[in-house]
């Protein structure tokens, strides 16, 4: 598992992927305040991956990570109980990989992340409460950038991560 996150009733899910002899898929559990298992969810795309998860304010969770052509943020939105209602992609040209995931007081999603043999490394995509991609943007800082957490202040996205200059050096 990469990443958990819990809401007040002290539910929390975990994401990462699971293995299997042809492949890794996306995978998310839910887990009661007992430790047991009450939902599990499991991706249909080999060599998907969830690194991160947000608490809605329904109690539903969103799923972040990358699809298995490593070329998408994937978003997944399930309820309380697992149940999935949506699935969201936004591609790009080069290969993505999610940092952290937030949840907006205005209902939205925003994530934060990198692409791979790309300039600008740097990416931002900001999904709707409903899974449409609202934008999302590139930015390039310099070196490589592997942009890991994201905080909001004001209408502003403050990223942080690191960045390396030409002999991979933070």
């Amino acid at each position: 598992w990469y990443s958990a996150a819990t809401v007040s009733h002290s539910d929390f899910v975990v994401v990462g992927h699971g293995g299997s002899a042809s492949g890794s898929i996306a995978r998310a559990q839910g887990i009661d305040a007992q430790g047991n298992p009450t939902w599990t969810y499991a991706g249909s795309d080999l060599g998907s991956n969830l690194t991160d998860v947000t608490a809605t304010t329904d109690g539903g969770w969103v799923l972040g990570g990358h699809t298995s052509v490593g070329q998408a943020a994937l978003a997944v939105r399930v309820s309380a109980t697992g149940s999935v209602q949506w699935v969201s992609t936004a591609t790009s040209k080069f290969d993505f990989r999610m940092g952290e995931l937030l949840a907006v007081g205005d209902g939205t999603f925003l994530a934060v992340g990198w692409q791979y043999n790309s300039d600008p490394d740097a990416r931002v995509v900001r999904w709707a409460a409903d899974g449409k991609v609202l934008y999302q943007s590139a930015f390039d800082l310099g070196g490589d950038q592997q942009p890991v957490a994201a905080r909001l202040d004001n209408g502003h996205v403050l990223v942080a991560g690191q960045v390396y200059g030409p002999q991979n050096q933070p």
